[in-house]
């Protein structure tokens, strides 16, 4: 199977599995190709459709075993958190991956075959697989607790307003109050939040937790955090585009890294999703 990640711009390219990327980093400076594929052509099973008929035909397979890890790869339709879990429910693997990324978020025609979620399950004997994540944001600075509307609003934060209480905190930082970046919610699990305005109120791009941490990276620190993980031969980076919008320069890397809307974190052996994070799926021939 043909696996590779192509800018929005693009229309999915027929064959390949992968979803659009807003931007990517490999191996050439200058202008981005449109379209990147790995160097790879993987054995393993290809699954894709709604929800629930990806659960249907994960449900069937007769050989679980044989799935050494596995791409996820989301259509932007939300409750990815649900998936994932029915999907861990199934299958014991590690997993990589993230949602499809464009300029406008639900943007439709980003994944291939234009479904809610595409998996593509590696099986391939020749190769060994290491699933690896990194939440690059090194400072606690304290746990908070959150008034939520449903999973992914946020009314208050320790007692106050979102908005008045986050525009405090960047304050005392110095950063921007449209700086919703640099500073983050975190699960105990180290799986990161993107908070944003949206009609006034605060959202987020992942599932909240009533208890989380206040995370922060000060801007200085990001380039070299990021160059770091993604320096990695025989890999692909999944990585999320907040964190793109705040890198000085182009990374120039070994392997194609990408930045998309929410990102599939394996953490303790089960795979999460996250925003403003770091995955990554290194490949290696067996010797």
């Amino acid at each position: 199977m043909k696996i590779g990640f192509y800018l929005p711009v693009r229309e999915p390219p027929k064959g390949v599995f992968g979803c659009a990327s807003l931007g990517m980093t490999g191996i050439s400076k200058g202008r981005e190709p449109d379209l990147v594929l790995l160097p790879y052509e993987l054995a393993g099973y290809h699954i894709y459709g709604t929800y629930s008929e990806a659960l249907d035909q994960l449900e069937k397979l007769t050989e679980k075993s044989l799935v050494k890890a596995a791409i996820i790869l989301f259509g932007n339709v939300g409750k990815e958190e649900w998936f994932l879990e029915k999907f861990s429910n199934i299958l014991d693997c590690p997993a990589v991956g993230g949602g499809a990324a464009a300029d406008e978020n639900g943007r439709s025609g980003l994944i291939s075959h234009g479904t809610e979620v595409n998996l593509f399950l590696i099986t391939d004997e020749r190769y060994e697989y290491q699933i690896s994540m990194k939440n690059i944001y090194p400072k606690v600075l304290e746990e908070v607790c959150l008034k939520l509307c449903g999973k992914r609003k946020v009314l208050q934060i320790n007692g106050i307003e979102a908005d008045s209480w986050l525009a405090q905190k960047k304050a005392g930082l110095g950063l921007p109050a449209a700086d919703f970046e640099h500073l983050t919610l975190t699960t105990i699990d180290g799986v990161n939040a993107h908070l944003s305005v949206q009609n006034g109120e605060i959202v987020s791009g992942r599932n909240l937790e009533e208890k989380m941490q206040l995370r922060y990276i000060r801007p200085e620190e990001v380039q070299q955090a990021v160059t770091a993980f993604y320096q990695d031969s025989d890999s692909v980076v999944f990585g999320c585009a907040g964190i793109k919008g705040m890198l000085d320069k182009e990374i120039i890397t070994l392997s194609p890294g990408l930045f998309l809307f929410g990102e599939v974190c394996t953490v303790m052996g089960i795979p999460m999703f996250g925003n403003l994070m770091l995955s990554k799926l290194k490949i290696t021939k067996k010797k």
